[in-house]
């Protein structure tokens, strides 16, 4: 009912604050809303239907709810990774000397010559 009127709230302003509108035109209207209201109200339960559980916590008939982990490699690898850990590529460590910071670069550039 309150959709409804939330709805209807323009006719019914129009009906009994500014008086424009006949009186029945509005009421048949937000009958008309109320129709309306309930028809949303009812795709939204039908689409959170399956999601509401008993009082008793037990799942509503008709609902299945499967969890497989039989799929999952042991240790938490995927099938393409190497046996191995360590057999994967070497990393290399740099030196601090070859490590150069992007200052050094804008150092390296000349000077800019000034247009005259």
């Amino acid at each position: 009912m309150l959709i409804a009127l939330v709805l209807d709230a323009p006719a019914l302003w129009h009906a009994f604050v500014l008086e424009d509108l006949d009186i029945a035109t509005a009421l048949v209207r937000y009958l008309l809303a109320v129709l309306v209201s309930g028809l949303m109200l009812s795709v939204v339960r039908r689409v959170t239907a399956p999601y509401v559980q008993a009082d008793d916590g037990k799942a509503v008939e008709g609902t299945v709810t499967t969890l497989s982990v039989d799929r999952v490699p042991p240790g938490g690898r995927r099938m393409t990774d190497a046996a191995d850990p360590e057999a994967g590529p070497e990393l290399l460590e740099l030196e601090p000397t070859q490590i150069q910071s992007p200052r050094a670069e804008v150092a390296a550039l000349p000077p800019a010559v000034a247009a005259e």
